[in-house]
């Protein structure tokens, strides 16, 4: 349940356990929601790594998988609190992650190698590794339509450097999947959970081009392609029902919300995006931040935020540094220094529910004005309002 908790001058939205929220509608004189004991990681866990490139989260069976890039020789795997580390050997230089549809394989990129290996994820074995050409230097992966992408090129090597790819179920590879001209390896990004939605950025000087696509049957079909105002882009993510992208950018924040339909500003998020990373948990939650030093976890529209996170100078978000769990209990962010060096995980829990604390005046029910949803039809929901302050 999300009520509207107003302390003085201040709303916040907030997601609370029915309990929890029955009794703070109540006006019971102190609440504390389930986020409120041990929802953040008091102290990091440092990653045994030299740098950080990618980060997938695999609860199922238990793993995150976290890539260093180039310099690196393995592909580090810890439980899902960080700890237990172990190295799967022998894939140099990985950067890019994605599971497979059914959650079987890991695909790792590996630029060096001009090849992307397919790891088993219940016995962290490579079974695979299916080579993409000379020259090629695959970066970013994204699954969707039932099809590995990968963006490949030279970074900085001028018009054509670049292009997308495909690996389908057989290991068969095809290149110059799009038809168009990239100026460096595109980066990907899809749903958090499978679709044929698919969409690829290039920063160029202070815009960014943008092609949204929809992927069906190994094939790509352009649905626009438009240059966004983006200087610095460092992230982007496509939202959970796959109409929208969310694109962070410490040069400019911005909380407008593009549409995947016509790359058009269409609204905006509840927050700016600044930070180096964004990430779309499966119900639509995101997260980032408009700020350095912190990141936050706020409702895709609407106001405010559920929680935010900083973290101790000098350490920052790391570029693709933010993976949900897929049923949203858990944030993973990374952070690093000025070098990109010293990576250090930290675990929000439960960052979709916040905690509050009432006074011993029995709050004023108000009902808020009916809201659309998605599907068209109004609804109410009841709001909170605490008089002092937390």
């Amino acid at each position: 349940m999300i009520v509207k908790v107003m302390w003085g001058p201040f709303v916040k939205l907030a997601r609370f356990s029915p309990p929890t929220a029955a009794a703070l509608l109540l006006g019971l004189t102190t609440v504390i929601g389930p986020g409120a004991v041990d929802s953040y990681a008091a102290s990091g866990v440092p990653l045994p790594i030299a740098h950080f490139a990618h980060m997938v989260v695999d609860a199922p069976h238990g793993h995150l998988f976290i890539s260093g890039g180039a310099g690196t020789d393995g592909i580090l795997v810890t439980d899902l609190d960080g700890g237990n580390p172990t190295t799967i050997g022998g894939e140099p230089g990985a950067t890019g992650l994605a599971l497979s549809v059914d959650g079987s394989e890991l695909y790792a990129a590996l630029p060096d190698q001009d090849a992307i290996a397919a790891i088993s994820t219940e016995n962290l074995t490579e079974s695979a590794r299916h080579g993409t050409g000379a020259g090629t230097h695959p970066d970013s992966l994204a699954v969707a339509g039932g099809t590995l992408w990968f963006g490949y090129g030279t970074a900085g090597a001028g018009a054509g450097a670049g292009g997308i790819g495909s690996v389908d179920g057989s290991g068969a590879v095809t290149l110059r999947q799009d038809s168009g001209t990239w100026t460096a390896p595109p980066m990907l990004a899809t749903t958090p959970t499978p679709s044929g939605v698919l969409a690829a950025a290039v920063q160029t000087g202070d815009t960014s081009a943008f092609v949204t696509y929809r992927a069906e049957a190994g094939a790509l079909t352009r649905q626009a392609a438009k240059a966004l105002p983006v200087p610095g882009l460092s992230d982007f993510a496509v939202t959970a029902d796959g109409q929208h992208l969310a694109v962070s950018s410490s040069a400019r924040p911005s909380d407008a919300r593009y549409r995947t339909s016509d790359l058009t500003a269409d609204g905006r998020f509840a927050m700016p995006l600044a930070a180096k990373a964004v990430a779309v948990a499966p119900d639509g939650t995101v997260a980032g931040c408009g700020c350095t030093y912190a990141f936050a976890a706020f409702p895709e529209t609407g106001e405010s935020y559920y929680n935010e996170y900083a973290y101790d100078s000098p350490l920052s978000l790391a570029a693709h540094g933010l993976a949900w769990a897929p049923d949203g209990s858990r944030l993973y962010a990374v952070e690093a220094d000025a070098s990109g060096g010293a990576p250090t995980l930290r675990t929000a829990r439960d960052p979709e529910t916040a905690w509050v604390r009432s006074t011993d005046v029995r709050p004023l029910l108000r009902s808020p004005p009916a809201r659309p949803t998605r599907s068209g039809r109004a609804s109410t929901r009841p709001s909170a309002s605490v008089p002092g302050n937390p």
